[in-house]
């Protein structure tokens, strides 16, 4: 009975890759049979076509799939975290040598000079030093709705529009920067650190907090 050679006679439905046939047959010869045994362990080797088509096409799909949660995820970050980072990088710089009360003084000592002749240099001392402490309230403020703001982000459909706990950690991450902030006024040679600035800068942000809350419930938001 005469054998079949895999070249002379491919099966049906079988397509043809690098010059073989995908499935294995009996060779006429040696020679025959030991091409045959080659094409098939290069098929083992390399993926056939369809193969290599749907590890693409997965590929491509877990891209379109991760590419918009990325994009996302990218938005969420530079809406929410972005504009409390650059806050708290202004606070970080206002604490320096060139924010002191010495280099303050000299532009509202003249400004109040020539608004008030005749005030006396401990009113203009103490006017600077009201300034100051209202810019601590204020930047804290400002840094604690900041907070409050990057921690709740887009709020799920379900969830009340206020929580106290949302409220009670951006206080407490507002005071632990505060303590951070003066801290750092340590090593500023022009600078000092003081608790009572820490304890007021926490004032700052709970009553940021507060008049939140407040204008929420005024307009009905929670």
């Amino acid at each position: 009975m005469p054998s079949l050679s895999l070249r002379n006679h491919p099966p049906a439905g079988r397509r043809r890759e690098k010059g073989c046939y995908a499935i294995g047959g009996v060779s006429a010869d040696r020679r025959t049979r030991r091409r045959d045994l080659l094409c098939l362990a290069e098929l083992l080797r390399e993926p056939a076509e369809p193969c290599r088509l749907a590890s693409y096409c997965s590929i491509a799909a877990a891209a379109s799939f991760l590419f918009p949660w990325a994009v996302s995820r990218l938005r969420s970050i530079l809406s929410y975290w972005l504009p409390l980072l650059v806050w708290m990088s202004v606070i970080f710089t206002a604490s320096g040598d060139r924010m002191s009360f010495q280099h303050s003084s000299r532009i509202i000592g003249p400004f109040m000079h020539w608004l008030l002749p005749r005030l006396s240099d401990e009113a203009i001392h103490a006017v600077v030093a009201a300034i100051r402490k209202g810019a601590h309230l204020t930047e804290y403020a400002v840094l604690a709705l900041l907070l409050w703001r990057a921690l709740r982000k887009p709020a799920e459909p379900n969830a009340p529009a206020w929580r106290w706990s949302e409220a009670a950690l951006a206080l407490a991450l507002a005071a632990l920067y505060a303590a951070s902030d003066e801290f750092h006024q340590t090593f500023v040679p022009s600078r000092q650190g003081s608790v009572w600035d820490v304890l007021l800068d926490t004032a700052g942000a709970a009553i940021g907090l507060l008049c939140l809350w407040a204008v929420g419930r005024w307009r009905k938001r929670w």
